[in-house]
């Protein structure tokens, strides 16, 4: 619970690492989501009409507020 251990390991573990968000078959149709918490960030998994995989910041970049929640399809 220590601020200053939670900071330096962000920066030099979780910054330089890849991180599993997901399972692909939670994502496995065309416009499937999933939101996550990751390192203090909100994260949104989205499969794209192309079926490609993408992750976002879950955050409107205007006003600042969540954007989706939980799991669905968009």
């Amino acid at each position: 619970t220590d601020q200053n251990a939670f900071e330096h390991e962000k920066e030099n573990v979780f910054a330089k690492s890849w991180i599993c968000v997901a399972h692909s078959s939670e994502l496995a149709n065309a416009n499937d989501y999933v939101t996550r918490e990751i390192i203090g960030e909100s994260i949104v998994l989205v499969r794209g009409r192309d079926k490609v995989l993408r992750a976002f910041y879950n955050v409107c970049p205007h006003r600042g507020h969540q954007l989706l929640s939980g799991e669905g399809k968009a």
